[in-house]
């Protein structure tokens, strides 16, 4: 990471990495007793990241903006008894403005940015965006008692084989078929909890939380007569939604200069 101060208030930052990875792997298998079904994978992979961000400082109050900036490339190459190539990519920017405030005994943070995402497979190419945010407070309730709250919405990315309707065999025996009516999830949460420490060996925790996931991407399995005998086609669909309330009270006991610790 590299950091830049450029006067007293602001600082810039840029964190930039890349990876390469080369795979290759052989197998052979038998659906029945005829010849074997051989299968020669040559996989090329790398990602890149650029992360710029610019901090400016208030007193106890800071302001950021941030732009998350990475590419995936991944080149696959079957050479076995059914060649074919896969080619996808995918890049990513999402900038992000967050803050973070001290007023008093009230300590907050905040972001709230937006996803913008490109995706590419041996050609095709499907575009995303959603908006995201979350916030996080505490407080302290006199000298041995705190109160948190936390709630945050995160859009779920839905990716090109998942959305592109015809289908596509991956090996011999599997294949995905993907809905272009299909729609990104939308992940809500929302979590509140009280601290109580009155002394240095013991702490109460009551929390509650609250998860909420609208129209989930789930898939089915379907079967097909494939190039090279019998398959299986996984087929995408938004399902429902999920929702998960959760209440719970812990403990815990620190004893012999916490080289013990006791939670419950």
């Amino acid at each position: 990471r590299y950091q830049f101060n450029l006067s007293r208030k602001f600082i810039f930052m840029l964190s930039p990495s890349f990876t390469f990875g080369h795979f290759n792997n052989d197998q052979s298998y038998h659906i029945t007793s005829d010849t074997p079904i051989y299968s020669i994978a040559d996989e090329k992979t790398w990602n890149y990241q650029v992360n710029p961000s610019l901090w400016y400082y208030i007193g106890n109050q800071i302001i950021s903006l941030q732009v998350d900036h990475s590419g995936t490339g991944d080149n696959l190459t079957y050479s076995g008894t059914t060649p074919r190539d896969v080619t996808t990519r995918d890049y990513s920017t999402t900038p992000t403005l967050m803050a973070y405030l001290k007023f008093g005994n009230i300590r907050g943070n905040g972001y709230a940015g937006i996803s913008f995402m490109h995706n590419e497979t041996n050609g095709k190419t499907f575009n995303q965006t959603f908006p995201y945010f979350g916030m996080s407070f505490n407080t302290m309730l006199g000298s041995n008692s705190s109160i948190n709250l936390n709630a945050a919405l995160q859009g779920a990315s839905v990716s090109l084989s998942e959305k592109i309707g015809a289908m596509q065999q991956i090996t011999e025996i599997d294949a995905i078929e993907g809905n272009p009516n299909l729609k990104s999830a939308n992940d809500y949460n929302i979590n509140l909890s009280y601290q109580w420490y009155p002394a240095n060996i013991f702490s109460l925790n009551a929390y509650s939380g609250y998860n909420f996931i609208d129209r989930p991407v789930s898939y089915t399995y379907v079967p097909a007569e494939g190039s090279a005998g019998p398959m299986m086609v996984r087929k995408f669909i938004n399902s429902g939604c999920y929702r998960n309330l959760m209440s719970g009270l812990s403990a815990t006991l620190r004893l012999l200069n916490n080289a013990l610790i006791i939670r419950g």
